[in-house]
């Protein structure tokens, strides 16, 4: 069985408009996980403090926020041959920076009211 591609010849699935706005989100995913890596180092001894159950909560939360920034969309290219390829695209509604660094601050607040460092 042979590949499937579309009259022009290209592959259906993920185009070039979808492949950079992957890229787009992907990068700022990568950088959230690096702030996410520099506070868990900063604040690791008052990370240690707070339950197992408690620091899933919080990551389960920052997910839900970060979805909250994605939106995608579908974009139709028409290409002169009269073929379409259709494909999702994402796109960020704000800030990863700012919304990692207030979303942190809340969280971080609220850890060391609880369970302040000696």
């Amino acid at each position: 069985m042979g590949e499937v591609k579309h009259q022009n010849g290209r592959h259906p699935g993920i185009g070039k408009e979808a492949a950079m706005a992957l890229y787009i989100d992907i990068s700022a995913i990568a950088g959230q996980v690096r702030v996410i890596r520099a506070v868990t180092k900063r604040y690791a001894p008052l990370l240690q403090k707070v339950s197992g159950e408690c620091t899933e909560d919080i990551v389960n939360d920052f997910v839900i926020e970060l979805r909250g920034l994605i939106f995608s969309y579908k974009v139709t290219t028409i290409f002169a041959d009269g073929s379409r390829e259709t494909v999702r695209a994402l796109r960020l509604k704000g800030c990863v920076k700012d919304l990692a660094t207030t979303f942190w601050a809340r969280k971080l607040d609220c850890i060391h009211n609880q369970f302040p460092l000696e």
